[in-house]
């Protein structure tokens, strides 16, 4: 990217839409777990860090938490847990430029994680 002269306008963003149960099933396999869902983002502007946070569970062993928009943290959140997968999706968009007005007419639903953001 280096090479290229895009290594400032290039980010990249990996999300699983669902996870998978912490405990195991009795095939010793994974189940998904709608309850929690993983992304990683990287690029200009991103802040290195974690958003939200793990609380477990004894049935699905784990399920994602509410997350603070402006903190990331789990305490005080704006965002509830039923929003978090469409929040990301809010974030992404933000993060590669697109205006919040525009973001807000696509995704309907969530916030902008603003703490993800330098």
């Amino acid at each position: 990217l280096q090479q290229l002269g895009i290594a400032d306008k290039t980010c990249f963003a990996l999300q699983n839409v669902f996870g998978r149960t912490l405990i195991r099933n009795q095939k010793g396999g994974r189940n998904h777990n709608e309850k929690h869902n993983v992304s990683v983002l990287f690029g200009p502007g991103i802040k290195p860090g974690v958003s939200g946070d793990l609380m477990f569970d004894k049935a699905k062993g784990g399920t994602a938490t509410a997350i603070n928009s402006k903190s990331g943290s789990k305490n005080s959140p704006d965002i509830p847990l039923e929003e978090t997968l469409a929040s990301c999706g809010k974030t992404i968009m933000k993060m590669t430029g697109i205006n919040d007005k525009t973001i807000s007419k696509r995704i309907i639903e969530g916030k902008i994680i603003r703490s993800a953001f330098i």
